[in-house]
């Protein structure tokens, strides 16, 4: 069958395995699923046209010993996914990165990457392989820059979000490095975006609030910490919350609370200027709740606990078994999902990190 080696959604050629790409794709309306595929011709085109397609590989070669990775994605959570597995490349191999648009300063200073480059034009011209993310306009200029280096595309023409994402990368790397990557790399940024040890704040719950996708607006937040706040119990440390978030929809969901509970209860960290702060204002926490998204992920390479809300997208799309955040699904808007068990999931999060009361938590 024609899906099988599809270029949007089974560039791995894994089939429907921890994805549903082949149903998101059939879902589009004929239109767009047509410029799609013309756009993918064309690019196909262009790298045999350019002679660029006699030099993809389908393997990263044995002799490599400089490799970039250029990386041109926007999001904050995918890169943290996607680039997951470069602690599997040979320690002979020397990894450099190229991030032109996305999150470089999460992997500055990384162990595995050797350079980060926030330009292209940075980049030297004596690599021995290159690993292009996707195969996209910019992506494709990139490489005609490069003009005789071997390449190969992490997930090629792939269209969509319903996949796991650090498992593709897992497989994908693994079909480049012919053989499996067992058992995968859990997500991880540069240690120089944390916190020193002694910063951590015990009773501290970060809140992510004022997502910029629909499906990942909650809307209750101010009646939820309340609740929180009434059983939280009295031998567990001080609680307070960091609400932190940014853009015009986290100031909307701060006008929601009332003021006598954020002076109270909260610390408001609200637009951060740097990501690197946003890293450590999370890692400073001992609890996590949010809504599924990029600071989820961070959150998750900092291997904190917590809970975390999804709507359409499933959890096992973006955390790995075993991760220290729970969660709770909705195919319908996140407010659907009932408060009662949000509550009762974060307490249940909460006396695993600091012990069953002696007395019954009150709901």
């Amino acid at each position: 069958m024609f899906w099988k080696t599809h270029p949007v959604y089974n560039p791995l050629g894994i089939g429907d395995h921890l994805n549903e790409l082949h149903t998101e794709h059939d879902l589009r309306p004929d239109a767009e699923r047509s410029r799609i595929m013309k756009r993918v011709y064309l690019r196909e085109a262009l790298l045999a046209i350019s002679g660029q397609k006699f030099l993809q590989r389908a393997q990263i070669p044995a002799n490599a010993r400089r490799v970039l990775w250029y990386y041109d994605w926007t999001t904050l959570g995918d890169p943290i996914m996607d680039l997951s597995q470069r602690f599997a490349l040979p320690s002979h191999i020397t990894l450099d990165l190229c991030m032109p648009r996305g999150p470089a300063e999460l992997f500055e200073g990384d162990n595995r990457f050797a350079h980060v480059y926030r330009k292209s034009s940075d980049c030297p011209h004596n690599y021995d392989f290159i690993i292009l993310h996707s195969i996209g306009p910019t992506a494709l200029r990139f490489k005609l820059q490069h003009p005789a280096t071997p390449f190969a595309a992490m997930i090629g023409h792939q269209q969509g979000e319903r996949f796991a994402r650090t498992e593709f990368s897992a497989i994908r790397l693994g079909q480049l490095l012919g053989r499996p990557i067992e058992p995968m790399f859990r997500l991880r940024i540069s240690e120089r975006c944390r916190e020193p040890a002694t910063a951590n704040q015990p009773g501290c719950v970060v809140v992510v609030i004022g997502s910029k996708d629909s499906r990942r607006n909650y809307n209750q937040w101010p009646t939820l910490l309340e609740r929180i706040t009434g059983a939280w119990d009295a031998s567990w440390p001080p609680l307070r919350f960091t609400l932190t978030g940014a853009g015009k929809n986290a100031h909307r969901d701060l006008a929601a609370f009332r003021p006598e509970f954020l002076a109270r209860h909260c610390d408001v960290q609200l637009n951060q200027p740097s990501l690197t702060q946003a890293v450590r204002i999370i890692d400073r926490g001992e609890l996590f709740l949010a809504p599924d998204g990029g600071l989820m992920h961070i959150a998750e390479a900092l291997g904190k606990p917590g809970l975390c809300l999804f709507s359409k997208l499933r959890p096992e799309w973006r955390l790995l078994p075993g991760s220290r955040l729970q969660t709770l699904y909705t195919d319908d808007v996140m407010d659907s999902i009932p408060q009662d068990l949000i509550l009762e999931h974060f307490l249940a999060v909460a006396r695993q990190r600091y012990g069953t009361p002696a007395q019954p938590i009150l709901t």
